[in-house]
């Protein structure tokens, strides 16, 4: 999206692997700070200027990176498992992602929740990928979160559609 080549796609999603790792493997947050920074200020020399900005590795970029990661939120997301919940989940349930979502990939999401919710008996689900549409259900160019704060769009008419016909079907309601 942002024409960064693939083999500095590759190289940032090597690096993200690594730091995931580390969060996950340590309950000492100083010395995961301490890690987490030798890693990402170490990966500085091996970028051009060009690609540290792409990537977000400068040094004020490394530092809001630390900093999230090592949020208690963060680290509860990256320990988060929600199939076994999805499994106990018997009310009727529709999920909708943006097929241009960058942040949850809609295909792998969307048909991991079918799964488990099938796998725990719920029979009444509906998953649908909106074409075009971005995280936030918005028309958008490519997706990237850059672009979020361009958008007029507060929330496409057609997730809106969406989700009441399926409100309508499941409610069994009449406008």
């Amino acid at each position: 999206m942002m024409g960064i080549s693939e083999e500095t796609i590759a190289a940032n999603a090597g690096i993200q692997r690594q730091v995931f790792e580390i969060v996950k493997g340590s309950k000492d947050a100083a010395a995961a700070e301490r890690k987490l920074r030798e890693l990402l200020e170490g990966q500085l020399s091996a970028l051009s200027d060009k690609q540290r900005q792409a990537v977000g590795l400068t040094p004020d970029g490394i530092s809001v990176q630390v900093k999230t990661v090592l949020s208690p939120w963060f680290r509860g997301l990256l320990g988060y498992d929600p199939r076994p919940a999805l499994r106990g989940v018997k009310c009727p349930v529709l999920a909708v992602n943006g097929e241009k979502d960058v942040q949850v990939a809609a295909r792998e999401n969307l048909e991991s929740i079918r799964e488990s919710l099938a796998a725990g008996g719920n029979k009444r689900v509906k998953t649908v990928a909106l074409p075009g549409l971005n995280h936030l259900l918005q028309k958008c160019e490519t997706g990237a979160v850059f672009e979020y704060g361009n958008i007029e769009e507060t929330m496409n008419g057609e997730a809106l559609r969406v989700i009441g016909e399926w409100m309508r079907e499941t409610l069994d309601v009449n406008p």
